[in-house]
Order: structure tokens, then C-alpha cells, then sequence
């Protein structure tokens, strides 16, 4: 299968074809539901050895049922279920509005919706905190800015934003700073979900993966130095942080993707590193997604993906609504 990216060199080549045109391209398109339902997969893969100590399972080798929360195959937890959240909030409203987005996580919190049981499982205890103190206050920002409190939550569900505002880079920035700051406001993690928005969206202008990378990135994400320097690409996975906290969960992402050719290959590595396997393989997933497009996801793991018919839908929305 030729990746999506030289799909787009390709069409490029054709008479008044763009990818930032007034029409959704189909590569375009294959590239949003790759992201979006490529969250999705690795998070449903991950839920498998979620919480597993590195080492201490066999590898993954297929999705699977199971796991703490023994969720049947293809089935997610909280990652997916906030990115939903997330996407419809931005579908209802057209635009970014942090009172509703936090009233929905809350919604799903307290009575499952969005969730793939019938009650919601899986919340992180930074977005629990946040969730409490906006039913108190009504202030949908975090106040909690010390960096030990950088933990994934908001990188892992990411995607909707970046699909709705990717036409102006600038708007992706802000906002994947704002969504971040609704559950998780230190300067890890909104360099984090920044540098990653950058990341995607050099794979929509069809920037291939060697090029994705560049060095003066980290004159602007300097809490992001070394991955922005690339010193991940080569590192073993002794190496390599897999608990929770967003610089490690960034570095495996980066790291299973840069070390594979294609979809399947870095999503089980990720996800095979352990620990907090579902929130890694989540964000491996959607730049994996994006770059390979959904049509090099297996088709076995999207047959089985709960809620897959609406996951594309929203994806291809928050497309429609950027485009408007």
C-alpha cells in the first residue's frame, strides 16, 4: 500500500487539485479517518495490557478482549470516549467552547455516556480533579501548572481539534493549547499537544516522514528539546518512559512510529511497551493514522471497532465545518 503521503505528491500533479481547497479532498479524507479512528484502535489494542508492567505479558501480536476492565475486542476506554466528547462538542458548536466541552467529560464521567460500557471507567486523576472543580467553580481551565502534574489526558484525545481547525495553523495552536488547558495546563503538556498539532499537520501538507522532524523546533518547544532533536529515533525501548507522563507518552508515539512502516506495526509496538498501554498506542495512533491513512488499518480491527460508523462521521464533520 503506498502511504498516504505520496498519494498526495502524486495528486498534486494533477490540474488544480489542493488539498487546501474549497472541497474536502478524498486524501484528505483518508488521512482524518485514519487519525481519528487510528486513536481509536490503539486505544481498544492498548486496553489489552493496560497497567501491565513492561516485560510482564506476551506481546500483542492482534487486537484482543480483555485487560482490567475486560472490555470485549475492540472496545476503548477513556481516551476515545473524550475525544468523542471533544469532537462533538466542536461539531455542535462549530467552533471551540471549553464550558461545553467540560460539561460533556462531565456528562461521561457521571453517567457513561460516550463510553463503550454502560458507565465510564479509566479517568485519569488529573482530568477527575478538573472535573470536580468545574462543577464548583464553572471555570473550564486547569490552575494547576507545576510540572508534576503533566500527565497525557489532553494529548490522548487530541485529534478533533486538529481535524477541525487544520486549515490555519494558527488556530490549531491556539486551540490544541485551550483543549489541553481544560484538564492538563502545565507547559509539558501544551508543548506537548502543540508539537504534536505541528506534527500532523506537516503530514496533511504531504510532508513525508524523514522531513517531519526538524531541529528548530526546539527553539520553540523547550520543554520538548531532545525529541524535538530527534534523539528518540534511535533510543531501545529500556530506554523510553511508558507510566503517564506526556513527554514519555509523546517520545513512545514518536518513537513506534518513526521505527515502523506502517499502521499495525507501530501501534502494536507502542502498546507492547506496557504500562499505560492504551493512552500510548491512542497517540501512536493517530500521527500513525494520519500518515498511512485509514485504509492501512486492518480491516479486522475496524470490523470490530465500537462506535466505528460514528467515529467517521465525526471526523468527517469536523472536516465539513473546517472547511465553511
Amino acid at each position: 500500500l503506498i502511504h498516504v503521503a505520496v498519494k498526495i505528491l502524486v495528486l498534486n500533479e494533477i490540474e488544480d487539485f489542493c488539498i487546501w481547497g474549497n472541497n474536502m479532498s478524498p486524501v484528505m479524507e483518508e488521512m482524518a479517518l485514519g487519525g481519528f479512528l487510528g486513536l481509536a484502535c490503539g486505544d481498544a489494542l492498548g486496553s489489552a495490557v493496560e497497567f501491565c508492567p513492561r516485560g510482564s505479558f506476551r506481546d500483542l501480536t492482534d487486537m484482543r478482549s480483555g485487560g482490567k476492565f475486560r472490555l470485549p475486542k475492540g472496545y476503548w476506554t477513556d481516551d476515545t470516549s473524550m475525544a468523542i466528547c471533544l469532537a462533538e462538542s466542536l461539531v455542535s458548536k462549530h467552533d471551540f467552547d471549553p464550558h461545553d466541552q467540560m460539561n460533556r467529560y462531565y456528562e461521561w464521567a457521571n453517567t457513561g455516556k460516550n463510553s463503550s460500557l454502560p458507565y465510564a471507567f479509566g479517568i485519569g486523576k488529573q482530568v477527575a480533579f478538573m472535573l470536580g472543580e468545574f462543577r464548583k467553580s464553572g471555570n473550564p481551565y486547569s490552575s494547576r501548572t507545576a510540572s508534576k502534574y503533566s500527565g497525557n489526558g489532553s494529548l490522548m484525545r487530541l485529534m478533533p481539534v486538529i481535524l477541525r481547525y487544520y486549515r490555519n495553523t494558527e488556530s490549531v495552536l491556539k486551540y490544541a493549547e485551550l483543549s489541553s488547558k481544560t484538564t492538563h495546563a502545565t507547559n509539558e503538556a501544551i508543548q506537548s499537544c502543540q508539537y504534536f498539532s505541528t506534527l500532523i499537520l506537516r503530514i496533511f501538507q504531504g510532508i513525508p516522514k524523514e522531513h517531519l522532524f526538524q531541529d528548530e523546533d526546539a527553539l520553540k518547544f523547550d520543554k520538548l528539546t531532545s525529541i524535538c532533536l530527534g534523539t528518540f529515533k534511535n533510543k531501545n525501548p529500556d530506554d523510553i518512559g511508558s507510566v503517564g507522563f506526556v513527554i514519555d507518552s509523546l517520545e513512545v508515539a514518536l518513537w513506534a512510529f518513526w521505527n515502523t512502516n506502517n499502521f499495525r506495526d507501530a501501534v502494536l509496538m507502542a502498546a507492547n511497551l506496557g504500562d499505560d498501554a492504551d493512552t500510548n498506542a491512542s497517540i501512536c495512533g493517530q500521527i500513525s493514522g494520519a500518515y498511512y491513512g485509514v485504509s492501512n488499518i486492518p480491516e479486522s480491527w475496524l470490523e470490530c471497532l465500537y462506535r466505528k460508523d460514528d467515529l467517521e462521521k465525526l471526523a468527517l464533520q469536523l472536516l465539513k465545518i473546517g472547511e465553511e
